[in-house]
């Protein structure tokens, strides 16, 4: 089957397409899209430890789950699952309940539901242990979250098709502000 790609390996490999961060862990989807089948236990489980990745960033201040989500390469599929979801809200909001259903059937919920569960998991059981660490040895959780920082810039420069040294001008400054 279909295996999950990151967005440096899909750099690397001359494939940089964004649906290639969107159907690995989904299952058939037809016209109306709908999904017809329950993705395997092991694309769930590699749902549910990215949720958990992103769920140990938010317990952190300052370090964002959606700089996790994107490292991992789920973030536009993220965003595109949240989107359909508020389109589902608006149509119910304006009174259009038989699109509000359609629009329903867009989100991915088996994606959703189980990247929720692990960041769920990891807020429950990590949000004291992170508090003991950032009180005990603030040196290495500063050096750990400087390393999240520095692993996100080597990513997001692997994306750029052509990177110019302006991009990096631009980098610096705004990392400095």
């Amino acid at each position: 089957g279909a295996r999950w790609t990151s967005p440096a390996q899909a750099i690397e490999s001359g494939q940089h397409d964004p649906t290639l961060f969107s159907a690995p862990e989904r299952g058939p989807v037809n016209p109306s899209g709908t999904v017809h089948s329950r993705p395997s236990a092991g694309h769930l489980a590699g749902i549910a430890l990215r949720g958990f990745a992103m769920g140990s960033a938010d317990v952190v201040p300052g370090v964002s789950g959606g700089t996790v989500a994107f490292v991992t390469g789920i973030y536009e599929r993220l965003v595109a699952t949240i989107s359909a979801g508020s389109r589902a809200l608006g149509r119910f909001l304006r009174g259009d309940l038989s699109g509000g259903i359609v629009a329903l059937r867009q989100v991915e919920w088996w994606f959703l539901t189980t990247l929720v569960a692990g960041a769920a998991v990891a807020v429950v059981t990590l949000a004291r242990v992170i508090e003991d660490l950032l009180a005990n040895h603030p040196v290495r959780m500063a050096a750990l979250f400087l390393g999240l920082i520095a692993g996100t810039v080597v990513v997001a420069w692997a994306m750029l098709r052509r990177p110019e040294p302006l991009h990096g001008v631009v980098a610096g400054v705004v990392g400095v502000v």
